[in-house]
């Protein structure tokens, strides 16, 4: 009797739901669960019909609380109420956009599996908009290390990824649940074969241009020192013993975000040593670092070359609570402006793309990875190449590092470009058009030197945008709002 009220009760279905899509993501990494992680969820709203809204927050926040539980790892530089109550927080408001998904679901107005793939992956698509928006989480990153499967970026991006992920859960479930189940069986099928066969004949090309060698940095610095004014010189003199030991020439050599937390363009002996080192090889060298213009912080790239003055990228998409405090000019009105010190860093204002010798190199820094169009404006405006530049330092050992690193595998494949990831602590690496991986060790300095190929032609995800999916959803949607009802004979 107690594992009958266990196994009826409206929590199990979406823990159990929960507990396997967490599962599919790093550090775990069981992508196949993906395909069938939903059914407990949807058997559940189908046969107990017990509160619904609640069963969508419930899954969301087990599937959000473990996957962005490495903002726990932030108690080492704030307080711990604070950290807590962030990761709190956060966990709410996204799990909040799954119980929408799980009650329009049990309004009896959406039965098929075209339907209810339709309302999620628009929800995702919907989750990733906005100043708080963020596509981390979305079943289609589940697939970046299944070669068999994510090809198919390069049509439908991640989101749609995530429209065939819920399909085939649902069609399983009915194959389950009923009697007549050749068409469940046949949508199955045709889905699976059909990804086979897209991976075998419509994966990503490489242009006839010639390679490009490059050499990227990972200096292995922790987040307490680099926080040390009295250790800058020290990594300073790190840094540009690493950038000595590279061999490569007449290429291109990447640093990580923020190598020094301070405005290194104002470092005599570091663009002394960059530019001795410039000059010597014919290398161009991107670095990360703090700019001030005109009092205003920013979080940027900068591109030293043998021929042109730096050229200066800020980021775009900051992050909340760690970049910026959400609501400051609100806050500073009040009472408690004064418990909230430092300075917000202001964001840039539009993407524009490096030109080197070898072409244009589209830069990004850190989170900016999980953003798509952010990746298909850099492609749109020439970029043949992406430098991602991280720091993954504040997050010590977590899985924060890999799980940024897997949606920059999507960038990768939607656009058709090589990226080269360059991180303080790792992941730092190559990742190529097709999604294929190299990477260093997480736990010392190295730099990796290889070469990539620049690519000019675009996807047809790029050419249709990432408004495809969210449209082709609300088209399948208020298809189904003016179907007539069929009456009861």
């Amino acid at each position: 009797m107690k594992i009958d009220s266990v196994k009826n009760h409206w929590m199990t279905g979406p823990l159990i739901s929960g507990l396997l899509a967490a599962a599919c993501f790093p550090p775990f990494n069981f992508y196949w669960l993906a395909f069938f992680s939903l059914i407990p969820l949807f058997w559940s709203l189908s046969t107990i019909k017990k509160k619904p809204f609640y069963s969508g927050c419930l899954f969301g926040a087990v599937l959000h609380g473990s996957y962005h539980s490495w903002i726990l790892e932030l108690n080492a530089f704030e307080s711990s109420i604070w950290v807590m109550a962030l990761w709190i927080i956060y966990t709410l408001l996204l799990s909040s956009i799954y119980g929408a998904i799980t009650w329009s679901i049990s309004t009896n107005a959406w039965k098929g599996a075209f339907q209810i793939a339709s309302i999620w992956s628009l929800a995702e698509y919907i989750k990733g908009l906005g100043p708080f928006g963020s596509s981390a989480a979305a079943l289609g990153y589940t697939q970046a290390y299944n070669g068999w499967v994510n090809p198919i970026l390069n049509s439908i991006g991640t989101y749609g990824l995530t429209f065939l992920i819920v399909v085939i859960n649902i069609s399983l479930l009915h194959l389950i649940q009923t009697k007549e189940r050749t068409q469940s069986t046949l949508t199955v099928l045709i889905l699976l074969i059909s990804l086979g066969m897209y991976s075998q004949f419509f994966y990503n090309k490489i242009d006839n241009l010639s390679s490009i060698p490059v050499a990227i940095i990972q200096p292995n610095i922790s987040q307490t020192d680099k926080l040390n004014p009295s250790k800058h010189d020290e990594i300073e003199k790190k840094l540009t013993q690493l950038l000595e030991n590279v061999k490569t020439e007449d290429g291109i050599v990447a640093f990580p975000e923020t190598i020094i937390p301070r405005n290194n363009l104002n470092d005599t002996s570091w663009m002394k040593a960059l530019s001795m080192h410039v000059e010597k090889t014919k290398n161009t060298v991107l670095f990360g670092t703090l700019t001030i213009e005109n009092t205003q912080l920013f979080n940027s790239i900068v591109m030293v070359d043998p021929i042109a003055s730096p050229h200066i990228q800020h980021k775009i998409k900051r992050m909340p609570f760690g970049e910026y405090l959400p609501f400051r000019t609100f806050i500073d009105s009040t009472p408690f402006k004064n418990l909230i010190q430092g300075q917000d860093f202001s964001a840039g204002t539009e993407y524009d793309a490096f030109k080197t010798k070898y072409g244009l190199c589209g830069p990004s820094i850190c989170l900016e990875a999980i953003y798509p169009e952010l990746y298909e404006q850099l492609v749109n405006k020439g970029s043949s190449f992406f430098i991602l530049a991280s720091n993954s330092a504040w997050f010590f050992n977590s899985s924060a590092s890999e799980k940024l690193f897997t949606m920059a595998i999507h960038r990768a494949i939607e656009q058709n470009r090589y990226i080269m990831s360059s991180s303080n602590t790792g992941i730092t690496g190559i990742i190529t058009n097709t999604g294929t991986y190299s990477k260093l060790p997480t736990d010392k300095p190295l730099i990796h030197e290889t070469y990539i190929d620049p690519i000019e032609s675009k996807t047809l995800y790029n050419k249709l945008g990432d408004l495809i999916i969210p449209m082709s959803s609300i088209i399948i949607i208020i298809s189904r709002l003016k179907r007539p009802s069929r009456s009861k004979k």
